[in-house]
């Protein structure tokens, strides 16, 4: 991998890093994890609200992202325990991308998938903790105002009492839960990162990740912006790659199969193509191109068809899925490995600490105690 220059050249290193077979893995298997669990859940919550099956499946297929809103309770919890179940698989596979690319920073080549999860399954908890205590505090601090508008409602004393300290400390209170709310959403994107790199507890995990964008805002931002730059621009490229990869597949075995072939892949590929979202402009770059999926395969429709060709069309259609989360798998690895390098090297900035350097007689033991784990 190379060394770190703790430099902005060093974002260079992300998409190299989501790349490697592990990582993609790793993030794969989190959130389509996620996605499945939400997919059953939403079906469910659906099911609660009095569609039946069907109608859902000629709704979303295998997509429920959609747009008819749950008016019923229980149908809308269902879904936001389902998002929130998926957005803790993502800060999971985030953590064990970010350590194993923090690893491979360091030079330890040989720290491999089974201990990344190890690593996940241990510390986990001090990212749901750093982020559900943000969220916590924030709610406090909405219960807070509830308990002023309240105070406010007493006749005479109430009037007097919210003005006179309308502006302290209602205002600032008010402007410090704004900062809060702003630091819970680079939180998403920090906490991987730090718990990752430094492996120790929650507080440690929310005081780094906070500091590292507080401390240096302009330098923290310009990585941001260049790493999703980069990853928009390395992923529209495997995309590209992936459906020209279809592409081929298709023409290669339509020499012998003929129209069965176009058939088949229609009958998978057709519904994914037009529930899939993100699928025209995800890995795009708008100003110059569209991954249009109508420019790239001849997708007509298909009339009645043999249970095996609908199984098969099935088959097909969970293959492309599968194919279209590697592809976001490897975006938001570039952004997750982005994080990691900005930390290092703004915790090099800021405390002139190189995190990422380990003396070779250190790495040599944690080496052997990863290969007696492994026994």
């Amino acid at each position: 991998m190379g060394k770190l220059y703790y430099h902005y050249r060093d974002i260079l290193k992300a998409p190299r890093l989501a790349l490697m077979g592990k990582n993609i893995f790793i993030m794969m298997f989190h959130i389509m994890l996620g996605y499945a669990i939400y997919l059953i859940l939403t079906y469910a919550a659906y099911l609660i609200q009095g569609l039946n099956f069907n109608q859902i499946w000629q709704l979303y297929m295998l997509f429920p992202f959609g747009t008819i809103p749950f008016e019923n309770t229980l149908s809308k919890f269902i879904w936001y325990l389902a998002c929130i179940f998926w957005i803790g698989m993502f800060l999971r596979g985030s953590l064990g991308v970010a350590r194993s690319a923090f690893e491979e920073l360091r030079g330890n080549f040989f720290f491999s998938m089974k201990e990344a999860f190890r690593f996940t399954r241990k510390n986990s908890r001090i990212v749901y903790r750093a982020v559900v205590g943000v969220i916590v505090f924030i709610a406090f601090l909405v219960l807070l105002g509830i308990v002023v508008g309240l105070i406010g409602k007493i006749p005479i004393f109430g009037e007097l009492f919210y003005g006179f300290f309308y502006d302290f400390p209602f205002f600032i209170v008010s402007l410090f839960a704004v900062l809060v709310i702003f630091l819970l959403a680079t939180l998403i994107l920090t906490a991987p990162a730090v718990a990752a790199v430094k492996g120790e507890d929650t507080m440690t995990t929310l005081f780094d990740g906070f500091s590292s964008v507080t401390s240096q805002p302009l330098r923290w931002t310009l990585y941001l912006a260049g790493s999703y730059v980069l990853a928009r621009a390395t992923t529209f490229i495997l995309a590209y790659a992936a459906f020209r990869a279809m592409q081929f597949t298709n023409w290669t075995t339509m020499l012998i199969m003929g129209e069965k072939q176009a058939d088949l892949f229609s009958l998978g590929a057709r519904e994914v193509f037009a529930n899939f979202p993100y699928t025209h402009y995800f890995a795009g770059l708008p100003y110059v191109a569209q991954l249009n999926p109508a420019d790239y395969f001849n997708l007509g429709y298909v009339g009645d068809v043999s249970w095996s060709m609908s199984v098969g069309g099935i088959f097909i259609m969970i293959s492309i899925v599968f194919i279209l989360f590697f592809i976001v798998s490897y975006f938001l690895n570039t952004m997750v490995c982005a994080q990691v390098i900005a930390f290092l090297d703004i915790r090099n900035a800021t405390h002139n600490e190189k995190l990422a350097f380990i003396p070779e007689d250190e790495l040599e033991q944690e080496m052997d105690t990863e290969d007696s784990g492994r026994k």
